[in-house]
C-alpha cells in the first residue's frame, strides 16, 4: 500500500475544526460533501482519505489543492478511519486536533452544522 499526503492546500497554521471525508469513486458526492463542508459558518477544513478511487476524484482533489490522503487501492472503511484518525490526533498534519467530524461522501452539512455541534461543548470523534 502506498499512501501520501498531500498538504498544498490552503492552510496557513493550524486545523481548526477539521472534517474527515473517507472516499471510494463518486466524485459527484465527495465534491458536494467538500463544498459543504467549505460553507460551514466556522473554521472547518476538509481532510479526503481517497480509498483508491478510479473514477477521476484523485486528480479532482489535485487540481483542487485539497488536504488528503490517497491509497493505491480500497483497503477498506477501517483501515481508512483509522490511519485518518491516527494522522490527525497525532499532531502530525499541521496542527493538533481536539475533535474531529467524520462524514462519508455522501452527507451534505448544512451551513450550521459543525458550530452547532461544537456548541454542545462535549469531546467526540
Amino acid at each position: 500500500m502506498i499512501l501520501r499526503t498531500i498538504s498544498g492546500y490552503r492552510y496557513e497554521e493550524k486545523i481548526m475544526n477539521p472534517v474527515l471525508i473517507l472516499t471510494h469513486n463518486n466524485l459527484d458526492l465527495t465534491k458536494k460533501c467538500v463544498d459543504s463542508v467549505f460553507r460551514q459558518d466556522n473554521d472547518a477544513k476538509p481532510f479526503i482519505y481517497d480509498n483508491g478511487s478510479t473514477d477521476g476524484t484523485r486528480e479532482w482533489l489535485h487540481e483542487q489543492r485539497l488536504w488528503f490522503n490517497e491509497s493505491e487501492d480500497n483497503r477498506g472503511v477501517s483501515v481508512g478511519w483509522n490511519w485518518s484518525l491516527k494522522y490527525l490526533f497525532s499532531g502530525t498534519c499541521l496542527a493538533r486536533c481536539e475533535n474531529i467530524l467524520v462524514l462519508n461522501n455522501d452527507l451534505i452539512l448544512s451551513p450550521t452544522f459543525y458550530s452547532q455541534l461544537l456548541s454542545c461543548n462535549v469531546p467526540f470523534v
